[in-house]
C-alpha cells in the first residue's frame, strides 16, 4: 500500500484579505505559520518518507515545520501548482464578480466550466494533478508521502478519490487552510480515501474559512 497525505498550505496574506492568489505568491500570514507548526505535529505520526510542495512559498513554508521535524528534504513539485488565474491573479473577489459575471459564476455554480481570461482551464488543472499524483504514487509505491499544495489542487484530488467524474466536481469543496487528508493506493494503484479533510488538529489555532 501506498499512503498519500494531501496537506492545503496555511492562511495566505491573500485569503486574509480576500484577494485571488492563483499563481502570485502570496506569503503565509502569522496564523498560516502557526497552522503549519501545528500540522507539523499532526503529521509526525504518519511514516512519512518523502515530502512534495508547491513551489509557490505558502505551500513550501507550510511544509517546512514538518520537513524539519522529520528530519526529510521538501522537493518542489510544478505539478502541484495551484490554478493559473491569468487576469484574475492578484484581484479581490468582489473586483472579479463585476468585471467577470460569467467566469465568476462559474467558480461558485459549475467550477468544471472555470477558466479565467488568459488562465488555465479547471479541466487542464484537474489533469495535470491528479496526472501528478498518480506519478508520485508510481515513484513511491509502498512508502507514505506528504503533498503540500493548494485549494483547487485539493478539491481535484477529492473528486477522483470520491470517485466522482470531473463533471461533478461542483459538489466537491476543497477543506480549510492546512486541513489534511488522506488516501491509500494499492499494488494497482487503485485508490481510496481514509480521512476526509481535517482540521481538528489546529487546536487553539484557529481555522479560516475556504479561499484560495
Amino acid at each position: 500500500m501506498t499512503t498519500v497525505i494531501f496537506i492545503r498550505h496555511g492562511q495566505s496574506e491573500y485569503n486574509f484579505s480576500r484577494h485571488f492568489a492563483g499563481r502570485t505568491d502570496a506569503k503565509l500570514t502569522d496564523l498560516g505559520r502557526a497552522q503549519a507548526q501545528s500540522t507539523a505535529k499532526a503529521l509526525a505520526r504518519f511514516p512519512i518518507t518523502r515530502i512534495y510542495a508547491s513551489p509557490l512559498s505558502r505551500a513550501m513554508d507550510t511544509a517546512k515545520p514538518t520537513a524539519e521535524l522529520l528530519g526529510l528534504e521538501i522537493t518542489p513539485e510544478p505539478g502541484l501548482y495551484e490554478i493559473d488565474a491569468g487576469e484574475w491573479e492578484g484581484l479581490a473577489y468582489k473586483e472579479i464578480e463585476e468585471k467577470y459575471p460569467l467566469e465568476f459564476y462559474h467558480l461558485h455554480e459549475n467550477v468544471a466550466l472555470l477558466q479565467a481570461p488568459g488562465g488555465e482551464s479547471m479541466h487542464h488543472l484537474f489533469d495535470r494533478v491528479t496526472s501528478c499524483v498518480a506519478r508520485l504514487v508510481s515513484e513511491n509505491r509502498g512508502g507514505c508521502i506528504a503533498l503540500f499544495s493548494h485549494a483547487m489542487p485539493l478539491r481535484s484530488m477529492l473528486c477522483l478519490w470520491n470517485g466522482l467524474p470531473f463533471e461533478d466536481i461542483q459538489t466537491i469543496h476543497s477543506g480549510p487552510n492546512a486541513s489534511i487528508t488522506v488516501a491509500e493506493y494499492d499494488d494497482h494503484l487503485v485508490s481510496h480515501i481514509l480521512q476526509m479533510p481535517d482540521s481538528s488538529h489546529l487546536e487553539t489555532v484557529t481555522a479560516l474559512p475556504m479561499g484560495l
